[in-house]
């Protein structure tokens, strides 16, 4: 198992992957995320797969942070659905930490929508903190992230 940077020619397998969380996840649908936030963060070289003996069966991209300039943002996290509550989620995030420190950032932050309860009680369980709700241009009230951060060093 191993978690490294797409290859170019994954980018098709990364955001099939995605349609078919797509099926099972309610807060992703047809406007988001499409193939170019994919292939945008594969350009910007922030597209990482969790690699299984050749199978994708996880990926994760990494951006910049959303508050603080000293973080890296982490976005549109997936496992594969039959591949789910094996570790690969925390293993994943225990990677993508030890790549944020060595690209000299002192930390990771990113959103997750209110309506998935199991993610907050999964990135707390990673060491993560919500740090409250977060302002976002399509808040409607219904809309509503909130921002969890970790300090890395």
């Amino acid at each position: 198992m191993k978690l490294r940077k797409a290859l170019e020619m994954e980018i098709d397998t990364v955001y099939k992957m995605c349609e078919d969380v797509k099926k099972t996840y309610p807060l992703w649908d047809e406007g988001y995320p499409i193939y170019d936030n994919f292939y945008e963060s594969f350009e910007e070289g922030g597209l990482y797969v969790l690699d299984c003996g050749g199978e994708i069966v996880g990926s994760i991209c990494l951006e910049t942070g959303i508050t603080n300039d000293n973080y890296l943002s982490l976005s549109r996290f997936m496992v594969k659905e039959s591949e789910r509550h094996k570790g690969y989620g925390k293993f994943i995030f225990q990677e993508m930490e030890k790549v944020v420190l060595k690209r000299g950032y002192e930390g990771i932050e990113f959103m997750v929508h209110k309506d998935h309860p199991f993610a907050f009680k999964m990135y707390e369980s990673f060491g993560y903190k919500n740090m409250g709700k977060i302002p976002t241009p399509w808040d409607d009230g219904e809309i509503i992230y909130y921002l969890f951060s970790k300090k890395l060093k």
